[in-house]
């Protein structure tokens, strides 16, 4: 007569080529389908007879299975928790989850990670390109995707990281970084004829001191002092956790006056505006000078490049700009054709 086909009664599943034990049983709406599921018991730790008596209970099942899926609405969960639990930036954890989303795109939010191997970093380059992203991004997004199936791997919630090692995209090292003396005055006196006072100062601010965009952004009052000419930068991600005081650069101290005495009751006196919405009009504001490779981030290439043109020592500049490996300073550099660290703004 054959087997009954059950459709509420799950069995177990030895899948070959998972570590743990997976359970599977009939789809009520469709009897011919089979709903698959892993379960979080490894097949080191248990045996084939325990875990049949742990499914062959109901409240073994929902605690054991249903309420950990392991689907990529679970892993970005797991993720923000330990993200949080660390006390990472929110600028990380927007990281992380902007990456996970490229997975939804492609997989969908219930699809299991278990599932996901080698072809996925093929699959999420080919979903970036489409969706407009640069190839460094891609690059750091599966480095992202690296660390977070690392984090996985570690606390023994995957048998291996599929992301372990991956086929870096290879970058155009011609396009333009950074801007050239010259062309830096210019472009300051285009964006004072074609923006806002706001957004022109803080450019200004940008150029004279090279920091990061949140290192001033969420700058407070207390950080900054006119009378000694130093303010102490936020949010630093290098080795300066202590918080370093840094001298305020003299083309630019009007502009930090500027904005502690106009916001005096702010409590981010310098955050006029969204990071995001900042990032996007100097963009914009680049564009239309005509320069559609440079970002807000390219001043910072700028500012270094300056620096090293004067004479001063990569370990020097290094501290200076705040990384925390001197490979990456070195990759800040360019040709150029100035001749002093003034930036005459």
């Amino acid at each position: 007569m054959g087997r009954v086909k059950s459709k509420s009664v799950w069995h177990l599943w030895n899948r070959k080529d998972s570590p743990y034990w997976w359970v599977w049983r009939y789809d009520s709406k469709d009897p011919k389908k089979r709903i698959r599921r892993p379960t979080t018991k490894r097949k080191a730790d248990y045996t084939k007879e325990q875990m049949q008596k742990i499914i062959n209970t109901v409240q073994g099942i929902v605690r054991d299975y249903k309420a950990i899926d392991y689907s990529i609405d679970w892993f970005e969960d797991y993720i923000m928790r330990k993200l949080k639990l660390e006390d990472r930036s929110k600028s990380l954890q927007d990281e992380y989850k902007a990456a996970i989303n490229y997975l939804r795109l492609i997989y969908g939010d219930h699809y299991s990670i278990l599932n996901i191997g080698r072809e996925a970093i093929d699959r999420i380059k080919e979903k970036m390109l489409e969706c407009g992203r640069k190839r460094k991004t891609i690059n750091n997004y599966l480095t992202v995707f690296r660390a977070a199936f690392e984090r996985l791997l570690i606390d023994e919630k995957i048998d291996k990281n599929p992301f372990y090692r991956f086929p870096r995209m290879k970058i155009d090292n011609t396009e333009k970084k950074h801007l050239k003396l010259s062309e830096l005055k210019d472009f300051l006196d285009f964006v004072k004829q074609n923006i806002d006072e706001n957004t022109w100062r803080i450019i200004r601010i940008y150029a004279g001191t090279g920091r990061r965009r949140n290192e001033i952004l969420f700058l407070k009052h207390d950080d900054v002092d006119l009378i000694k000419g130093i303010y102490r930068p936020r949010n630093i991600k290098s080795h300066d956790k202590h918080r370093i005081t840094r001298s305020i650069p003299d083309d630019v101290i009007e502009d930090f006056a500027y904005f502690i005495n106009k916001n005096r009751n702010a409590t981010y006196p310098f955050k006029f505006c969204y990071e995001d919405t900042l990032t996007r009009k100097v963009t914009a504001l680049f564009k239309k000078a005509g320069y559609p490779t440079l970002t807000l981030h390219s001043l910072r290439h700028t500012y270094l490049t300056i620096l090293r043109e004067k004479g001063i020592a990569i370990r020097d500049a290094q501290l200076i700009i705040d990384h925390s490996r001197i490979s990456t300073t070195e990759g800040y550099l360019h040709e150029s054709v100035m001749d002093s660290p003034n930036i005459g703004i």
